[in-house]
């Protein structure tokens, strides 16, 4: 994966969500009074001979170890000391950790390191020693190990044979020539890249999901014993040839890419979204059973025809340099869009054709590449239905509207929490986003920061204005969204695996759901306390209001970040709120949401769970070019209009005014301007004259235009 290898991902083990400590280098848990501290727990002084590296020894003596700050660690102190956190911080000698008996979690990496001795942490479950200078790495005394990281060290040989629960391992880029994991059943993610691994026996891990053992010696690997496989990236291991990947039925990603592969079969493979094969001698491809098939890279091969008919979802295909000469893409709409639509680009320093591409962001770049002299076809052979209608997974568990968010209420409050960037000059390629709207502008810098997508699918030219947003949705903002404030956007590959309906995440939300079940951002919907086996992560669901604000709280805590409580949206079958007050109940009308647009009525009062709010306000643009708009009622309540709140309505012909409370500076600049030349507005009598004022002042100045009491 393209970006999965650009940057860092946390791989997170299945305890840790007990072993960090959020606040600083301990977890205290509730009701320590009372601890049994291991027997051989002996104060210890903070000093040059205990702890003889300067740096790791200023780093004891902080407060998230030393608390009292008295130069000795105590039994208490040595005790609640879970994790260590040293990473990157020019130490040379870890001498010293060996006093913290009860730790569990050891972070130490991108240091200088030579030696590190572990064989006294006897409850150590993670290992993070990555970017040091270690040739070896003792672990046989560390039998409660689940996750060691020692990638990018230069370690010759790695031993797990005496950890039997370790369920995580990455070991990449170490000249490692062998790798046992016989004696590690419990394991489900292993990577080993860039070693000089010549054998791989994977026949005792059937809880495997995750492996990347690419750039070694392999000559031949047996994934067979490995029913939970769903990612697979085993490319540049040039004598390996062809692999059996018929018992691996959840296979969502497989990379095989120059591996000297001759046939390919994923006939068994239905789940598989993304197949790289590029850069063997591939004569036949069948990927008539892969309907989930979003990226297809099969270049520089041998392949003489290419049926992409039941791959309704693809989006990447590169397939230059093959022997086919015709090739069909009609029934790949998204493949259509970008070729007539996207960025062309002469590849001729590749093969002999051309690209076309569309970046949306992250992993969603639609591209097009094949050679010059194939004929491409865009006939589609397959009739489509076009039905806007979304499938909603939950609308049989009762939720009350007032509960649930759209789409763009979810980014105006992103917008709000980044602080209101200017969106000046910028275009959205949404065709339901109305200029002028409350969310115009959220939706401008969402799209700008790859946050807002298409609705119902990532490339439709609508956002999806007065859509609920979904969980998988909500996912997929928060996630671009903490890219773009540059928070924590790691994630472990396997955190969603295991939900009941892992399968029903759509591929562009893929990363995004694992995000967030990585830091429990989202949770999975379930029983409390039951395993994630027995959850459902329910991407098709609707978000309701209690989600999101425990998201953003979730998001922030995780961030370091003050906790804020959200603003509060509603929609009902008429329009859209946003609450102003709640100690004294009042809402701003944000937008029509009903079917009648011609006539509509701003109430005085909306009823949301319960209680009764005054509609106070109406948002700036709430009707702004709208040529449905016939007739308009302005309830009592309204103190304030917003700018450009009804201009361009050229049908607006009846406007009724019962408020009294509107003066010049709370009727915003041209908020009536441009409705119909012949508009008749009517006003209280009692403030005719100061109202005819204000009218004109906002845009009621038409010859033929009224304003009566």
């Amino acid at each position: 994966m393209r970006k999965l290898k650009s940057k860092v991902f946390i791989i997170l083990a299945v305890c840790m969500t007990f072993l960090i400590g959020l606040s600083g280098g301990t977890l205290i848990y509730g009701g320590m009074t009372g601890k049994v501290y291991a027997a051989n727990i002996k104060s210890v002084k903070i000093n040059k001979t205990n702890f003889p590296d300067d740096n790791f020894r200023k780093i004891i003596s902080g407060p998230s170890y030393d608390r009292d700050g008295n130069g000795t660690l105590d039994k208490e102190e040595i005790g609640l000391t879970i994790n260590i956190y040293c990473e990157g911080a020019g130490i040379k000698s870890l001498k010293g950790v060996e006093y913290f008996v009860d730790l569990q979690g050891l972070w130490c990496k991108d240091n200088e390191l030579k030696t590190l001795d572990i064989t006294a942490l006897k409850d150590l479950r993670g290992l993070w020693c990555s970017g040091n200078k270690l040739t070896k790495l003792d672990m046989s005394q560390n039998s409660e190990l689940v996750w060691v990281y020692c990638y990018d060290c230069k370690l010759t040989a790695l031993d797990v044979s005496h950890n039997p629960k370790m369920a995580f391992i990455e070991c990449n880029t170490n000249p490692i020539t062998k790798l046992d994991v016989s004696k590690n059943p419990e394991l489900e993610h292993l990577t080993c890249g860039t070693c000089q691994i010549k054998k791989l026996d994977l026949s005792n891990n059937p809880k495997l999901a995750h492996l990347d053992a690419f750039r070694n010696k392999l000559k031949e690997l047996d994934v067979t014993h490995n029913p939970k496989m769903k990612r697979l990236d085993i490319w540049d291991n040039p004598g390996l040839g062809s692999i059996d990947v018929s018992k691996n039925p959840g296979l969502q990603y497989y990379n095989c890419a120059h591996n000297g592969v001759t046939s390919i079969d994923v006939s068994n493979n239905p789940y598989l979204q993304k197949l790289i094969c590029s850069y063997n001698n591939i004569k036949s491809l069948d990927v008539s059973n892969n309907p989930k098939l979003v990226y297809l890279d099969c270049a520089v091969n041998n392949i003489s025809k290419l049926d992409l008919s039941n791959n309704p979802q693809l989006f990447f295909l590169q397939a230059f340099t093959n022997s086919f000469k015709k090739l069909n893409i009609g029934d790949n709409p998204c493949l259509v869009k970008t070729y007539k639509e996207g960025k062309k680009k002469n590849e001729s320093a590749v093969c002999k054709g051309h690209s076309w591409t569309i970046n949306y962001g992250g992993e969603l770049l639609y591209f097009l590449c094949f050679d010059d002299a194939v004929k491409l076809s865009t006939k589609a052979t397959k009739k489509t239905s076009e039905n806007e209608t979304y499938q909603y997974s939950d609308l049989e568990e009762g939720l009350s509207e007032d509960d649930l968010l759209t789409r763009e209420m979810v980014v105006e409050l992103l917008y709000e929490l980044a602080g209101k960037p200017s969106v000046s000059g910028l275009k959205t390629r949404f065709k339901d986003v109305k200029k002028g709207a409350w969310y115009e502008k959220a939706i401008l810098w969402g799209e700008k920061k790859h946050i807002c997508i298409g609705f119902p699918d990532v490339e439709s030219d609508k956002f999806g204005v007065g859509k609920w947003i979904t969980r998988q949705d909500l996912a997929f903002m928060l996630y671009r969204y903490a890219d773009c404030m540059k928070y924590n956007s790691a994630f472990d590959f396997g955190r969603s695996d295991d939900y009941i309906d892992y399968y029903d995440i759509d591929f562009y939300a893929w990363e995004a759901v694992t995000w967030v079940a990585t830091w429990d951002i989202i949770s999975g919907k379930g029983a409390p306390g039951a395993p994630k086996e027995e959850q459902r992560i329910d991407p098709h669901g609707r978000v309701t209001r209690d989600v999101l604000q425990r998201a953003i709280n979730r998001l922030h805590e995780l961030n370091y970040e003050k906790k804020v409580k959200i603003p509060e949206y509603y929609s009902n079958s008429d329009g859209a709120y946003k609450v102003t007050s709640s100690s004294d109940p009042s809402v701003t009308f944000l937008s029509f949401t009903g079917t009648k647009v011609t006539d509509v009525t701003v109430p005085d009062v909306v009823t949301i769970k319960g209680k009764e709010y005054k509609v106070t306000e109406i948002a700036p643009g709430a009707f702004k070019n709208n040529k449905k708009l016939r007739k308009i009622t302005i309830g009592k309540n309204i103190k304030k209009i917003g700018k450009n709140a009804f201009y361009g309505c050229k049908n607006l012909k009846t406007v009724i005014i019962r408020t009294t409370k509107l003066k010049k500076k709370t009727v915003g600049k041209n908020a009536f301007k441009k409705i119909n030349s012949r508009a008749k507005v009517t006003v209280p009598k009692k403030k005719y004259k100061a109202y005819k004022k204000l009218l004109k002042a906002r845009g009621i100045k038409g010859k033929k235009q009224k304003i009566k009491k």
